[in-house]
Formats: C-alpha cells, structure tokens, sequence
C-alpha cells in the first residue's frame, strides 16, 4: 500500500499535496511528485537571480542542494540511493581512473542498484509506485555517460565518432560539479538527459552568453503553459477512461472496434503523463539556461537544446519511426550514442538494435509489460520498413511525390493504423503484470500479434522486393 514507499521527509507540506492529489484525480505521492517539479521553477528564478554569475563551484552546490532537497520532499530518506551511486561512481573514477574495468564496474554497481530496486518493487505487486527508482534510472545514465566520456577522453581523436568527440572528457571534473550535475533540480526527477561536457559549459559560462538569456524566461514560461494544458485535459480524460477500463468486464463487452477506438484514447491519455512531466521539467530547465542550443540568424535564440518531447512532431506523426524521434528524445539519443553504437564491433545492426531495446526494458524495469513492449516496438518497427519498401518498389508509392488529394487520405489511413499498432504494446507498457498483459490481449483477440504475423508471411511469401536489403 502507500505506506510501504512512506519515509521521513515524506509528510512535509501533507496538508497541502492530500488535496492537491484529489484535485488532480491522482494519488498523494504522485501529487508530491508534481509539485516538485512545480517547485523547480522557484529553484530557476532564484538561479537566476542569485547565481547565474557565481562561480562554476558554488552554482554546482547550489544544484547539488536544491536536488537534494527535491528528492528528500518527494521520497525522503530513499534518497541514499542515488548519493550511494554517485559517491561510489566518483571513488571507482578518481581511484581507478577511466578504463574498461571502470566502466564494467559503473555498469554493474548503476544498474545492479536500480535492477534490485525494480525487484523490490515487483514484489510488492504495486503497479507504477512513486518510489525512487523512479529519479535513479535517470541517475544512471548519466553516471554511465560520465565513465563513457572520461573513457572517450582517453583515446586519440581520430577513433572517435562525432558524437563521443563533442562528449569526451580529459580529465577528471570535481566532486562539485559531479553532484550538480547528477542533482540538477530541473533534471533531478525525470530528465531530460544532456550530456555532462554541457553541464560543464553552462556552469564555467561557455555554453551561450547571460546577456542572451532573458529570453529564455518567456520560452521556459512557455513550456510551462504547454505544461499545464496538456496536464488539464490529462486530468479530465483520465476520470473518463482510466487504465483500469482496458482490463474491466464492461470493456471487454464491447465491440471490436469500439475496442480498438477505446483503446486509441487510453493509450494517448498514458502517454500524456509523461509528456506533461517533461513538459514542466525542460521548462525549468530552460530558465536556468541550461537549454541553449543557437542563435539564429535574426538574433532570436533557440532554447530546444534539451527538449525532450517534440510535440507538434508527436501528435501529428503518421509512422511509428517519426514518433521514436519525437517521443522520449534525449533517452532515445542517450541509448543510440551509448549502446547502440557501442555494439557496432557486433557487425549486426539488427542484433545491436535488438539488444539496445532489451537493455532499455530492463531499464525502465523488469514487469513482463515492459519487455512484451520493447519487443512489440521491434517487430513493428520492422515491418514498418518492410511496408515502405513494397509501397516504393512493388507499388511506385513515394509519399512526398504524391499530389495532396491522394497523400492526405493515405495518410489519415497510417495515422490511424498507426496508433492502432502503436497502443497495443503501449497498453502492456502501462498494466506491466503477466496477469493484467493477458487479459488485455485476449479481449482484442491478440489482433497486434496476429496482424504482424499475418503480413511477415505475406511480406516474406509475396510481397517482398527481390533487389532491396535486409533489415
């Protein structure tokens, strides 16, 4: 029940985040999360106010403390975890210096550490609990980065690619800086992941100059804005269509495609709890200025360097492939520049991909939901490949040659057979348990597995193109 994640620290302000979780429709943890990120942007504006030209030293304190304080308000004295890892990770780096056995330790200490986390919470059978592996995921791809970058920063530059160059480290930063990186208050709770070679050019005043920043204010207000509509309609729809509906008798009594349209709805409400999460998250961080990314050419300034969610792109896409680049971005590049590329000494893009997704499913936690989805994703990522291949060799289908009477239409159609395939993984990611996955499948009839098995046979039977490769 709640009181199993309850710790001291964990009753302060209980007056104020009880009603404000009623209010929100969600439970009083989960209320106290949101409030923290609300709080964030205090942290920005005092920033800004009182530390911006501070020293790179006393502005990593000044993250390091107001982290600390965030996540002692939200999990209380859980947060040993993370200053167990960040200590031990520091100790292994200073100690032992950058190299293969560093970076095997930093792997097997970060995500031992989260993994038994994530068992401890499978065991209590709670279903998406507000505990601390929750910020520790995101610790830990940052510790690993930083064993990468330092590791990078050991090789010559010539066997380095672009993106470990722009990442690499030469030697080792302070503790100080270490700890505000780990413990920015804007990333502390759910990313966005960045590089620490940025954190090290915002704090030393490298990234962009303050004179730039004003700006920045209105974009992070902005963000917030979105923020705050998206959690709105969240709120509402998720009093109507809960999770819970997609496994209940009344769901299940209905028709098929009522089913599939039910099922639409569930799927975008879940995802947009992350979206507002991140929402409020890259608005604080914007703020602060962390989030730098140009100046363009009539002297306005980008402020999308750490943006973790693409919303135009998100809403709007038509291919499962266009919304992985839009949905969960700076996770998706972290995994693409530390593991995928990583196992290129594999010689097989396929297995490399394959293995990417497996580790990002232990990563987000060991429910079977997790991994039924990661691997879903695989197999329509796949034969979304395979679909554009027939319609552009057998068919003579170029999407952005087509006139607007016939690419509109085609395209509502992907849309919608898009987010058909899209959410019924998604629904697994969200009900985790074996029990609750099955349940889900037998009532829309194992449709998703079905339809993929169905066109891999005609793909591989009939459809396929002689003369393209292998994916």
């Amino acid at each position: 029940g709640r009181g199993l994640w309850r710790t001291r620290g964990q009753y302060s302000m209980f007056f104020i985040t009880e009603p404000f979780g009623k209010f929100l429709g969600v439970p009083e943890p989960a209320a106290r999360y949101f409030l923290a990120l609300i709080i964030a942007y205090i942290f920005a504006l005092l920033y800004r106010l009182a530390f911006v030209n501070q020293s790179a030293k006393i502005q990593s304190l000044y993250f390091s403390l107001s982290g600390l304080w965030t996540l002692y308000f939200v999990f209380g004295t859980d947060i040993w975890h993370s200053l167990f890892d960040v200590v031990t990770v520091y100790a292994l780096l200073a100690l032992l210096g950058p190299s293969i056995l560093t970076l095997s330790l930093t792997w097997i200490i970060t995500m031992g550490h989260l993994l038994s986390g994530y068992v401890i919470v499978m065991l209590s059978n709670e279903v998406h609990p507000v505990c601390w592996t929750i910020p520790h995921c995101v610790l830990v791809l940052k510790l690993i980065g930083i064993a990468y970058n330092l590791y990078d920063g050991t090789k010559d530059q010539i066997e380095l690619n672009e993106e470990q160059k722009e990442t690499c480290i030469s030697k080792l930063p302070s503790f100080f800086e270490v700890m505000g990186y780990s413990y920015h208050f804007g990333t502390v709770l759910a990313g966005p992941q960045f590089s620490f070679k940025r954190y090290q050019k915002f704090v030393s005043g490298k990234l962009f100059l303050w004179p730039a920043s004003p700006g920045s204010f209105i974009a992070g207000v902005s963000r917030l804005c979105l923020g705050i509509g998206y959690a709105s309609l969240y709120s509402i729809l998720n009093r109507w269509y809960p999770l819970s509906y997609i496994i209940s008798s009344e769901y299940d009594e209905k028709g098929f495609l009522e089913k599939l349209f039910i099922m639409i709805i569930i799927g975008k409400v879940a995802l947009w709890r992350y979206i507002v999460v991140w929402l409020f998250a890259e608005g604080s961080c914007i703020m602060t200025g962390i989030s730098y990314k140009l100046k363009k050419r009539n002297g306005s300034v980008d402020w999308s360097g750490v943006n973790n969610i693409h919303l135009l792109q998100f809403e709007a896409a038509f291919s499962l492939q266009g919304l992985v680049y839009a949905f969960n971005v700076n996770t998706n590049y972290w995994i693409k520049c530390y593991v995928y590329k990583r196992l290129k000494w594999l010689g097989n893009r396929q297995l490399s991909f394959v293995l990417s997704l497996l580790f990002i499913s232990l990563w987000h936690g060991i429910w079977p939901g997790y991994l039924f989805n990661f691997s879903f994703e695989v197999i329509v990522l796949t034969a979304e490949k395979q679909l554009i291949s027939v319609a552009r060799h057998r068919l003579g289908i170029v999407m952005n040659e087509l006139p607007w009477l016939l690419y509109l239409p085609i395209v509502v159609v992907l849309y919608l057979l898009m987010n058909v395939m899209l959410m019924y993984p998604v629904m697994m990611f969200m009900l985790l348990s074996w029990s609750a996955c099955w349940k889900f499948m037998m009532s829309v009839y194992f449709f998703g597995h079905l339809a993929a098995g169905i066109w891999f046979i005609l793909y591989y039977t009939i459809l396929k193109p002689s003369h393209t490769k292998q994916y």
